[in-house]
């Protein structure tokens, strides 16, 4: 031994990567998920993803629509605050919050 450690030896080597994705591949997906199998269900459950979140949206908007009245007449001002969101590689977009009801 010439002073590494034996997992130092064992670990794997640092390759650069490439990217996994090919051209003409809507989702990006590595070469392993290129089968149709696995591409179609991937496909289903990115409709059931937006379904669900469409009838959640449908079913959950009249009770936010209270709320949202029920701030704006209790306290007058805005139901919603604009803030500044720091995102991917430090770009800042427009984040929007839900104001709450305070007690002034």
């Amino acid at each position: 031994m010439t002073g590494t450690s034996s997992a130092a030896q064992d670990a794997p080597a640092i390759v650069e990567s490439r990217p996994r994705g090919r051209a003409e591949d809507p989702f990006g997906l590595p070469r392993r998920y290129a089968t149709f199998g696995i591409r179609a269900q991937l496909v289903l459950k990115r409709c059931i993803d937006i379904a669900g979140a469409a009838l959640g949206l449908a079913l959950l908007s009249p009770i936010l629509a209270a709320i949202a009245i029920a701030i704006r007449l209790r306290s007058g001002r805005p139901i919603l605050y604009r803030w500044r969101v720091v995102g991917l590689r430090g770009r800042y977009f427009t984040g929007y919050k839900w104001a709450g009801v305070q007690d002034a």
